[in-house]
């Protein structure tokens, strides 16, 4: 870790952060809207505790920025664009907008728990329910059919700004074949 990092960050801030995702349904909502945002009801990250710690959107303007990434491993045919958009509120980030395959692919409570388990928690309560193969087929996240589908999975995104850091998000079957209920997401540094 960088001592510029270090400076440049305010961990108070970021540790905040950590325990509201530890505790995600207490500190975040679903928007009701098709748009599905995902609302922090006490808004922490400024756009510059959010480069401190690695995170670099495309600013549209004060309230407005996006987190541009490319599926590395698409099905063939789909566009492979997941922008990830950011509402900010009095310069805090205030709202989460996921590309929509992936939120009809994943659903609402597993991104929450996806969340949850970047702040450490552990909590069965927090989600991760399983996912039909069928259903992360039909929004076009995975070619074929749900049977082809192997007892793993990844759903791997490259960042457009090389600055930001790559996301997999591995899916595992345990006990049913027509779908996936163990998950991992790995946020790494890319090795350059």
């Amino acid at each position: 870790m960088s001592v510029s990092l270090l400076t440049a960050c305010n961990w108070t801030t970021f540790l905040a952060f950590r325990g509201q995702m530890r505790a995600i349904s207490k500190f975040t909502a679903w928007d009701e809207t098709a748009e599905g945002a995902l609302l922090f009801r006490e808004p922490l990250l400024s756009l510059e505790d959010l480069n401190a710690i690695g995170i670099y959107p495309e600013v549209i303007d004060a309230e407005n920025a996006v987190l541009r990434y490319r599926r590395v491993n698409g099905p063939d045919g789909s566009s492979g664009d997941f922008d990830f958009r950011m509402k900010f509120l009095g310069g805090r980030l205030s709202a989460l907008i996921f590309p929509q395959t992936l939120l009809e692919g994943l659903g609402r409570r597993n991104i929450s728990g996806l969340f949850a388990m970047i702040g450490g928690s552990n909590s069965p309560g927090a989600g991760i329910d399983s996912v039909p193969k069928s259903q992360l087929v039909a929004v076009g996240l995975f070619d074929g059919t749900a049977e082809a589908l192997g007892m793993e999975a990844a759903i791997e995104l490259a960042p457009v700004d090389r600055r930001n850091r790559p996301i997999i998000l591995k899916m595992k079957e345990h006990g049913r074949s027509d779908r996936y209920d163990h998950f991992h997401l790995n946020i790494r540094r890319s090795a350059e």
